[in-house]
């Protein structure tokens, strides 16, 4: 059994070896749809583990994976577009607000996911929450907003207080 084993690797090594030497191999990523996320981050963390594969051997998912890491980057679809390019299609989060962290200003998505750092005059445009606990709970403050359109309009700024409630 351990021989048919042996004898399959060795066969895909094979393949591989010959579809890398007839010009099928990673050459190019295409990093699509990437508005926020770093491009060059993105693209070097691919080109870099999979510079010069045949593009047999790219795992795909494994790809997705480490794209997906970057804290823009929602989703991922990844693929081969033959002979040389692999395709990263990014599909990107939403800002949704800006936490004060002491005198820090971070861009969250609606999970309360930290994007990036943003400056005092970025931060005038959005939702600032802060306090303790307060990037946990920002689903449930939208949907409080959500409940009241008319006052959605108003609220410039929330404060999470007490683990327990909204001021």
């Amino acid at each position: 059994l351990a021989g048919i084993s042996g004898a399959r690797d060795f066969a895909g090594a094979q393949l591989n070896q010959s579809v890398a030497a007839a010009g099928f191999r990673v050459r190019h990523v295409d990093p699509r749809n990437v508005q926020h996320a770093d491009k060059d981050a993105i693209y070097a963390q691919v080109w870099r583990e999979n510079r010069d594969l045949a593009m047999t051997e790219v795992d795909l998912a494994s790809v997705r994976k480490g794209v997906r890491k970057q804290p823009w980057v929602l989703d991922a679809s990844v693929s081969r577009q033959l002979p040389d390019v692999l395709v990263i299609e990014v599909t990107e989060r939403v800002p949704h607000a800006v936490l004060r962290q002491g005198d820090q200003l971070v861009l969250i998505d609606a999970g309360g996911r930290a994007l990036e750092r943003v400056s005092a005059a970025e931060a005038e445009r959005r939702l600032m929450i802060e306090g303790p606990g307060a990037q946990g709970q920002v689903r449930a403050l939208a949907v409080l907003l959500d409940a009241a359109p008319a006052l959605r309009a108003h609220v410039r700024g929330a404060e999470w207080v007490g683990y327990r409630r909204w001021n």
